[in-house]
């Protein structure tokens, strides 16, 4: 019976006449040993996206590999606590083999699905050789302006830069732990688009921000070519420390309640949401109710 060979895999839960058993509490893999995955190629063939890349010239199947796991940072929103907290990074062989196989099978463009794609000058001097573009999610406070070059040379075609708030106030108030000021952080964005044809800065909005300062620097951005959104209003995921700061620890009803709490908290929203999102009992009654 396959329910009992669940019962026998540790760390899961799973139904068993009607009733939930867990076998072992919460686990998450060393991650660093993991081998080279080897999809097939008819998947492979099947998957034509290229994952947020907005330049010309897409050549090869899309795909999506994981260097890195975890993040080393403590951000007030991310939800991370429970999972994929810790940050290891994967062993640079493997790496280089899975991306390999996926380049031999057609692949023309990876996107690195690491929380936080942390400068790896030997990962990237790798790729300089290989046949394939790739984009990354990373902190623009993290990379020097040589590292940028490499980045750039060595086929990074998308940047979504997790800046969050354009003033130190707001930094702070996020937790980013960022030892640079908002002009500095420009520059180094105005000066990846030198070397990468999109970069992203992703926005949250906070009630530390002065909107007109907000505006000022979204403007000076986007004349530069970087794409700067319309702040995000802040979502208190339930497993971020900004959900445990209002209600504590979640229980079955944490999303609902953090959604609730997200529509009756903000008037308007991003440029990159619906003008007014709906309510999640609602969303769900169009899918789950069979």
């Amino acid at each position: 019976d396959r329910r009992d060979d669940l019962g026998g895999v540790p760390r899961t839960a799973h139904l068993h006449e009607g009733k939930l058993v867990g076998n072992g509490g919460v686990h998450a893999s060393s991650f660093v040993g993991h081998p080279a995955l080897k999809w097939p190629s008819d998947w492979i063939a099947a998957h034509s996206h290229h994952h947020h890349r907005f330049d010309d010239n897409q050549v090869g199947f899309g795909a999506e590999v994981e260097a890195s796991r975890g993040c080393p940072y403590n951000c007030s929103f991310c939800a991370k606590i429970d999972f994929r907290d810790a940050y290891r990074r994967r062993n640079h062989d493997a790496v280089m083999a899975e991306i390999d196989r996926l380049i031999g099978q057609g692949v023309g463009y990876i996107y690195f699905i690491d929380e936080i794609f942390l400068p790896q000058k030997a990962l990237l001097e790798a790729l300089v050789d290989r046949n394939v573009k790739f984009g990354v999610q990373t902190r623009i406070d993290l990379w020097k302006p040589e590292l940028l070059e490499l980045l750039g040379a060595a086929g990074c075609v998308s940047i979504e830069a997790g800046l969050e708030s354009l003033t130190v106030e707001g930094r702070a108030m996020l937790a980013k732990r960022c030892r640079l000021g908002t002009e500095e952080l420009a520059a180094l964005l105005v000066n990846a688009r030198r070397h990468v044809p999109f970069v992203q800065a992703n926005l949250i909005g906070v009630v530390e921000d002065d909107p007109a300062l907000v505006d000022h620097w979204r403007k000076h951005l986007i004349d530069r070519g970087v794409w700067a959104n319309e702040p995000v209003p802040l979502y208190p995921y339930p497993s971020s420390p900004s959900y445990r700061e209002i209600w504590g620890e979640p229980d079955d009803l944490a999303w609902e309640r953090a959604h609730e709490h997200y529509l009756a908290s903000f008037r308007t929203f991003s440029d990159i949401q619906e003008k007014r999102p709906r309510a999640l009992a609602e969303l769900e009654a169009t899918c789950c109710s069979h």
